[in-house]
């Protein structure tokens, strides 16, 4: 089974963004902002999340230990 936890943009460059916890990705192609959340596979963002949704995905990770 594989999965993804969001991430919270803090840096981005011309190809890549670094998380607020220093994971580093490729831009999949989408149009991201600092502040914006991710999901990312593998060393790829695959899609741009809403805030709400990555807070209850990351309560629910928290829940689940």
């Amino acid at each position: 089974m594989c999965f993804a936890i969001p991430k919270k943009i803090e840096i981005i460059t011309k190809d890549t963004i670094t998380t607020t916890d220093g994971v580093i990705a490729k831009n999949g192609g989408l149009k991201l902002e600092k502040g914006d959340y991710v999901l990312i596979y593998g060393d790829v963002v695959v899609e741009k999340i809403p805030k709400s949704d990555a807070t209850k995905a990351l309560h629910d990770i928290v829940q689940f230990k």
